[in-house]
């Protein structure tokens, strides 16, 4: 019992310093489109998931799944996992080109086994982030318009076996965070600068529901998953001051400061739905379509607003699965290892200077069984095309590496002492 307590401890203390140094949103993120919404969306599938083409409904005994609640019914070991992402941005207009990396901590997360017939799970991740820097330099004038911070989520789900294959799933999100635009405009021979501050203060909840099928047919099984998520609304209190700086002397003084807006308004986090499909071979091989789907059409923000933006309906198509060439624990460990590869394409729900911006990308990883048999690291290399360079917009090439760890036990069990 003494590891089962110390592994608890340890994901407790993980969690809380998470939650307390990065009270607000994590900058993984270094895309000008982060601007837009509540930032640029972080990719929300655990790395033994999203290295199958960002297939996230796929459910067994040894990994928690947090977007699919339903799954959770299935474990029969406890789960414990934390990942790191590295994310390189290159961005390309007719004009410029850049290249950055962003640093993230995708996910901390355990989930447990309640007897045979449920299963409950609980971690925080980030849910969007922003981080840009836009200059705009002139003979007269320089302007800057930079972007940070973002919105957290933490989440609780639950699983019940309701019939034979069958399972039921709820959960829940809390969403809190922050985020800052400003623009800073100087005029060259003038000693004053000006400076808008916008500050955004979100906060809400959430839940959303899951079904899970699973049936074995000898060696194969088969897996059929929906959910949903209701639309939410979130709190947002809105800050907007504007800044005079004196920059006489080279000693910058803020001499005048105006609130121009504060106020309290509701954002809409629209519906979500996904569906999917999968079939496979026990310890050898799965294969998986789904399909996801959000409308933003709905959705306004007169507080981070643009004149060139409009807003429909966002999807994802994803396909991928899994390969281990032998799963017995005594032959060689390459012939263990899971290997992974699958593809996904959709369109963001933003439209604009009257164009979807739409994006694909394709992924490859590995499990990589580890001391304990059902414990392994994950590792996932991603490629995403997004945006194109047509009608003013930027083309973004953005190449992923993301690392986890993933821990398996079983807990609350009496040992015996011969």
């Amino acid at each position: 019992m003494s590891t089962n307590k110390s592994a608890f401890s340890s994901f407790i203390i993980i969690l809380l310093l998470i939650f307390t140094v990065r009270s607000f949103a994590q900058d993984g993120s270094y895309s000008p489109y982060s601007y837009f919404r509540f930032g640029d969306p972080v990719d929300k599938q655990p790395v033994p998931f999203a290295a199958m083409g960002h297939l996230d409904f796929m459910a067994d005994t040894i990994h928690y799944n947090p977007n699919n609640p339903a799954s959770v019914a299935r474990l029969k070991y406890v789960n414990y996992a934390f990942a790191f992402s590295s994310n390189t941005f290159q961005s390309k207009t007719n004009n410029d080109f850049s290249k950055q990396t962003a640093i993230i901590i995708p996910y901390v997360y355990l989930g447990f086994p309640v007897g045979k017939k449920a299963g409950f799970g609980t971690g925080f991740r980030p849910y969007a982030t922003s981080n840009f820097l836009i200059k705009i330099d002139s003979d007269d004038e320089q302007i800057a318009k930079t972007g940070e911070g973002g919105m957290n989520e933490f989440f609780a789900t639950a699983g019940f076996r309701v019939y034979k294959g069958l399972s039921a799933g709820l959960g829940f999100h809390y969403y809190f965070g922050n985020k800052i635009y400003r623009i800073i405009n100087h005029r060259n021979y003038v000693y004053t600068t000006t400076r808008q501050i916008d500050d955004a203060f979100y906060s809400g909840k959430g839940f959303d529901f899951s079904l899970m099928y699973h049936q074995n047919f000898n060696r194969y099984y088969f897996q059929a998953f929906a959910a949903y998520q209701p639309d939410t609304y979130l709190q947002s209190e809105n800050l907007s001051t504007l800044e005079l700086i004196d920059d006489s002397y080279n000693i910058e003084r803020v001499s005048n400061k105006t609130v121009l807006r504060h106020d309290t308004v509701s954002q809409l986090l629209p519906a979500r739905f996904s569906g999917g499909l999968g079939a496979g071979v026990n310890g050898k091989w799965f294969f998986g379509l789904q399909y996801e789907q959000q409308d933003w059409t709905e959705y306004q923000n007169d507080f981070f607003t643009n004149a060139s933006v409009n807003y429909g309906k966002a999807y994802e198509f994803r396909l991928g699965g899994y390969w281990i060439p032998d799963n017995r624990i005594h032959v060689k460990y390459w012939k263990r290892i899971t290997y992974k590869a699958g593809f996904f394409s959709g369109q963001t729900g933003l439209i604009l200077n009257n164009k979807p911006l739409d994006y694909f990308g394709t992924t490859f990883g590995m499990d990589l069984p580890v001391k304990h048999f059902l414990s392994h690291a994950s590792i996932d290399f991603e490629y995403w095309k997004r945006g194109t360079t047509e009608n003013g917009l930027i083309l973004e090439n953005l190449f992923k590496l993301k690392i986890s760890l993933s821990l398996n036990d079983k807990w609350f069990i009496k040992r015996k002492i011969n």
